[in-house]
């Protein structure tokens, strides 16, 4: 079939070859028109005799050039933004990566030259650090001597350059695990002596370093001074010493001691608070530490002899004797907790790993915790999101992270070696919030559901006043970490439920004694740095420094009790009263408080006791 197409054009002038015809809807006759013979099969052509297809054409195809050029526009100014932005960010690395080469290739001189110096020898010292080289490149020309640098000298650096040499010194320690030199306590953290005439200006007033209000972590910055990865695949090297050993029983070791099992000699049970002052038997810090030193746990006394009343869940006039104990806000303990009990037959390694690291146990929600290490065994309190590297150095501990199962390795590698106590220590934390009791049971993970006297919402022995309780936290330790002496505001009840633990305990009037940090804005604030059980160490560590020296003998003389606490017992700690632990084995403890009682007693003291002792300002 043949089909004629009229098209109608806009160009007034003729066409050759076109012939005229009438617009019979628009009745203009000066159109011209083309008349086309279009040869179309049935229903295959669309001819359109009204709409003139030379303007819609025309028409379409500047729509699309204009298209086209937008089109272009926009994609010349993204060009444009993403070669300005390479070309900043490309500025910005360089210069960045030009500082951190230098300083690299300045360090890798220094430690270059610090090895052949002292003959790959290990420093005598933690205050023997690496010396590294922050100047510029040495020259052989004798006529640039000048602008040669001293390794040795220190001054030279920057603070924060000082403080990534320890940094790479402390991260060569925990690596090789073969660092025994010890790590004096940073006396700018310590208040001054009683009666000392100079004035050291962290004390009371803050002096410079008042920074730590917002610190490095709460910013974002120098986060590799605060957590440090270490992968399951990379063996530390004490892994490989550990996986060397046939026998990893502790018991296979001639003197490892079992404290859960070790002779004690306990008081004589009362059934009311004795006269006040009577009780608990104090001694000083020198005279116990002379008697059993604190890293000494290979060879402790034959019999212990323990200060502290114990009474017996199981026996109604002995708990009857223990709330009045607990009224007269005096220490004590209770054994044969049959909560604690149970739950440390089922707390062992592989039930923790799966409630921590797997789930695979199928008791309730899986748990969080978090592993600490330090270069030694001595940790120290601090508040992460307070500390600035810049103002206080290193801080005392790092997180890493470690699995529980991976941290429950090194705990038995602890006990199975005699773990020295310079070399690093590692440690677990995990906690409970207050709102998880409030929730369904099916909520509640396994502290929960394992310590239920400590995660009620009743009124009872362990919970004596519930609406103040403010969650539980759960400490696992290694043989012999050493957390530093400290106080709570809460009346604190703690469950042992696997292994055991030493306690040293204070009344708050000996708190100017014991060297507690007393600037609030201080990140250790009402922390003591001080490693006590130097003080039996004072005539044999002559290269103490001789503030940290005489600090620890005036310590000395402070006031004392002592105790053991072993798997399925209480200890009990009144408001305000100091407390220095040492983990005697792998361990395990929980601990739930009730609220402040700041008050405490006329003969041991309280809350005043302690402002006017460690706060006088």
């Amino acid at each position: 079939m043949n089909t004629t197409v009229t098209i109608r054009h806009s160009n007034p002038q003729q066409p050759t070859g076109q012939t005229f015809s009438q617009d019979r809807e628009s009745g203009n006759g000066n159109a011209p028109a083309v008349v086309v013979n279009v040869a179309c099969s049935t229903g295959c052509c669309l001819v359109d005799n009204e709409a003139g297809l030379g303007a819609s054409s025309d028409d379409k195809y500047r729509k699309r050039r204009k298209q086209r050029n937008e089109k272009r526009l926009r994609n010349g100014l993204m060009a444009l933004f993403v070669a300005l932005c390479l070309l900043a960010y490309t500025m910005y690395t360089t210069r960045g990566g030009v500082r951190k080469a230098r300083k690299g290739e300045r360090r890798r001189h220094g430690r270059e030259k610090h090895e052949d110096k002292n003959n790959a020898k290990e420093d005598s010292s933690w205050m023997n650090l690496v010396h590294h080289d922050f100047g510029k490149p040495q020259f052989d020309d004798q006529n640039n001597a000048e602008e040669k640098v001293d390794f040795g000298d220190r001054s030279k650096l920057t603070t924060m350059e000082r403080h990534l040499i320890d940094l790479d010194d402390l991260n060569e320690r925990m690596k090789s695990n073969t660092n025994t030199s010890i790590r004096w306590a940073d006396m700018s953290d310590v208040p001054d002596l009683p009666g000392s005439k100079s004035s050291n200006k962290l004390t009371y007033t803050g002096g410079k370093k008042t920074r730590g209000r917002q610190g490095d972590l709460r910013k974002g910055t120098n986060r590799k001074f605060f957590q440090i990865h270490r992968p399951d695949k990379k063996k530390m090297a004490w892994e490989k010493e550990f996986d060397a050993i046939v026998d990893k029983d502790p018991n296979a070791r001639p003197n490892y001691v079992n404290y859960v099992h070790h002779k004690y000699k306990y008081p004589e049970k009362l059934s009311e608070p004795p006269e006040i002052g009577k009780y608990p038997r104090m001694r000083t810090y020198k005279e116990i530490m002379d008697t059993w030193p604190q890293d000494n746990l290979d060879n402790p006394p034959d019999v212990l002899e323990e200060d502290l009343m114990h009474f017996d869940w199981n026996i109604p006039a002995d708990m009857e004797a223990a709330v009045k104990f607990r009224e007269a806000k005096l220490p004590f303990k209770v054994i044969n907790v049959p909560e604690i009990l149970e739950a440390t037959k089922k707390w062992t390694d592989e039930y923790l790993a799966a409630q921590f690291d797997k789930m695979s146990g199928g008791n309730g929600p899986q748990s969080t915790g978090r592993c600490n290490e330090g270069p030694n065994n001595f940790f120290a309190f601090f508040n992460a999101p307070r500390w600035s590297i810049e103002d206080y150095g290193l801080a005392p501990t790092r997180d890493n992270d470690f699995t529980f199962e991976r941290w429950a390795k090194h705990s038995q590698y602890a006990d199975r070696v005699g773990l020295n106590p310079d070399l690093p220590h590692f440690y677990w934390q995990s906690g409970v919030t207050k709102e998880e009791r409030h929730q369904d049971y099916s909520q509640w993970t396994f502290v929960s559901r394992d310590l239920t006297s400590w995660s009620s919402t009743e009124e009872a022995f362990v919970t004596f006043h519930p609406e103040l309780q403010k969650g539980i936290q759960c400490r696992y330790g290694e043989r012999g970490i050493t957390a530093a002496n400290h106080y709570d505001s809460g009346r604190n009840m703690i469950a042992m439920v696997t292994g055991a633990k030493r306690y040293m305990l204070s009344p708050p009037r000996a708190c100017k004694r014991l060297g507690i940090v007393s600037n609030r804005n201080h990140p250790s604030f009402r922390h003591s740095m001080l490693n006590y059980g130097r003080i039996a160490m004072l005539e044999e560590l002559t290269d103490m420094p001789i503030t940290e020296k005489k600090w620890l003998e005036f310590t000395g003389t402070a006031e004392v009790t002592s105790t053991v606490v072993k798997e399925g017992e209480i200890l009990y700690i009144p408001t305000g009263w100091f407390h220095y632990i040492t983990s005697l084995q792998k361990s395990a403890q929980c601990n739930v408080r009730s609220g402040p009682d700041m008050e405490g007693d006329a003969y041991w003291g309280g809350a005043d006791d302690i402002n006017e002792g460690c706060f006088p300002h």
